[in-house]
């Protein structure tokens, strides 16, 4: 009998050993502006849908923070990919209006430094293989401005 429960806990770690490698290959696209942005999938924790009015606002801070959300029992500090996307690129930053519903792309507690922080998108796409995000904006941990968690006084 014990024999039988060694089994299908061995199978059931060799089936999450084959479906890891999977997770690990694919991305999820999504739209900010006019420009196309990938997340590693296991960099993502989940979507939120989150209403304008549920942000607590931190004015002296960067602006890239937009502020943080309570969710599921817990804070989630929400950062501007649009804003990060003109940081990296030296585009023009004209300011953007809000939206009431905002996307959120919330990561994974296991990211070092980021664990359940939200990214503001403006919609999620789909999800690609690594050979198809070639041409693809790859989020970056180097794309966060390096003075981002400290206030502007």
């Amino acid at each position: 009998m014990d024999t039988d429960i060694d089994v299908s806990v061995s199978d059931a770690t060799e089936t999450l050993e084959h479906s890891l490698p999977s997770l690990q290959n694919r991305y999820m696209l999504t739209q900010v502006g006019q420009q196309q942005l990938v997340f590693p999938s296991h960099w993502v924790g989940e979507i939120l849908l989150i209403e304008r009015s549920q942000i607590l606002h931190l004015p002296f801070y960067d602006r890239v923070l937009l502020g943080l959300v309570h969710h599921n029992g817990s804070i989630v500090p929400l950062l501007a990919a649009h804003l990060l996307l003109l940081e990296t690129s030296k585009q023009d930053g004209r300011l953007r209006a809000m939206k009431e519903t905002l996307t959120v792309v919330r990561l994974s507690p296991t990211i070092d430094g980021l664990a359940s922080v939200g990214i503001v998108v403006d919609q999620v796409v789909g999800s690609l293989t690594a050979e198809q995000i070639a041409k693809q904006r790859l989020f970056q941990l180097s794309d966060l401005p390096s003075q981002l968690w400290q206030p502007r006084w």
